[in-house]
């Protein structure tokens, strides 16, 4: 296989990608890694990367948007002024206040009371169903965290299997940065792919250049 074959395999411009998964809220991305992930996988002779992480990839993504979009609060202002409520006392008298609320200390009643207060401006959302927003609100973005480290040791893996198969299979020394990797994951990686073409055409370009020096300098 040829670099324009595999490159052809992925078949996504780097500027697409970007564009697709803003417009899609991350789904591309999914779509996108899956595919990718099998045509790495399917290449001869490399360490496959697991379809669980694509899969909890997707666990991720389709829980983190259902409590964010089903149990979110209609106002987001509202959830920010929740949110300061909730950073302003400690963990444990907002444990107190949801789990024993029979036995409230003035900690947890200052907590009830503002609570009330910023409700009480918004008399469409009720108290239940705001703290119940709070708390889902609060594990969908813990949920968008671990998808965001998902998609980086996936890149990372895509990075290792790329760096050992170029080599071998397309004749191209590929060298991937791991900042870029880390902080542009699978744009990174999609661009390098898409860059193996125009790579390997110049490191040709310049094995053919030392060759020819080194023939020259034998005959001399």
């Amino acid at each position: 296989m040829t670099p324009e074959e595999f490159k052809d395999r992925v078949k996504t411009k780097t500027a697409n990608l970007v564009f697709l998964n803003i417009a899609s809220a991350g789904v591309f991305s999914l779509l996108w890694v899956h595919r990718t992930t099998q045509t790495l996988n399917a290449m001869p002779g490399v360490k496959p990367i697991s379809d669980l992480l694509a899969i909890w990839m997707s666990v991720c993504m389709g829980f983190a948007l259902l409590f964010l979009t089903s149990f979110g609060v209609y106002d987001m202002e509202v959830l920010a002024q929740l949110f300061s409520v909730i950073d302003a006392y400690p963990i444990e008298a907002l444990i107190n206040f949801i789990l024993l609320p029979e036995d409230m200390g003035p900690t947890e009643t200052r907590v009830v009371r503002e609570i009330y207060s910023t409700l009480s401006v918004h008399p469409g959302i009720s108290y239940v169903s705001a703290v119940f927003s709070v708390f889902f609100a609060s594990f969908g973005y813990f949920l968008l965290a671990v998808l965001s480290l998902l998609f980086i040791v996936w890149a990372f893996k895509a990075r290792a299997l790329l760096m050992e198969l170029a080599p071998r299979a397309f004749a191209v020394d590929l060298k991937m940065n791991w900042f870029y990797t880390f902080f542009f994951t699978t744009f990174y990686v999609n661009y390098c792919i898409n860059d193996l073409p125009k790579m390997a055409g110049k490191q040709k370009i310049l094995r053919e250049a030392a060759m020819r020096i080194n023939r020259e300098r034998g005959g001399a």
